[in-house]
């Protein structure tokens, strides 16, 4: 089983974003999108396009210090009893998205018991992707507005229907 979540763009509209890279806006940006009005009734602000990606550039990286916006990480996802274990190799762009591949996949890990105070080794047998913009750039306030396409089938609710 292989499922792959499809990101044609990601753009922030805010006066409230900060980064080590003056560079946050993708020229690719569709001049549309530079600017938008607040969503709320009653609430007149107007916001200014402060980052985007288009995720047009081929065969991408995200490894760490790959990328100047985006890191996939390499790692256990230990909240809530997740199965899954991160893998950069499991993002990448393909025409003109960023894909997420999650597939069944053993990966084997060390691990640390919080209370035996103790490493020991593991296995997760779900590998997927994440990116994320730490120290890179923060989100202060704002909009925040993506294209995606989830996989599953649409007609079956929940945040995640991939899992039908």
């Amino acid at each position: 089983m292989v499922r792959t979540i499809a990101v044609a763009h990601f753009i922030l509209i805010g006066a409230h974003a900060t980064g080590t890279n003056a560079g946050w806006v993708d020229p690719d940006t569709e001049e549309q999108f530079h600017n938008t009005k607040a969503f709320s009734p009653g609430d007149a602000r107007e916001y200014k396009l402060v980052f985007s990606d288009e995720f047009n550039v081929e065969g991408r990286s995200f490894r760490d210090g790959d990328d100047p916006k985006w890191t996939a990480i390499d790692k256990n996802d230990y909240t809530n009893d997740a199965l899954h274990f991160y893998k950069s190799e499991n993002v990448q762009t393909r025409n003109g998205v960023l894909k997420v591949k999650t597939e069944l996949k053993d990966n084997l890990y060390r691990a640390f018991d919080e209370e035996k105070k103790t490493f020991y080794s593991d296995k997760k047998t779900v590998q997927s992707g994440m990116v994320q913009g730490w120290n890179k750039f923060c989100i202060t306030g704002g909009i925040v507005e993506f294209s995606a396409m989830l996989p599953g089938n649409p007609q079956i609710g929940g945040l995640w229907p991939a899992c039908e």
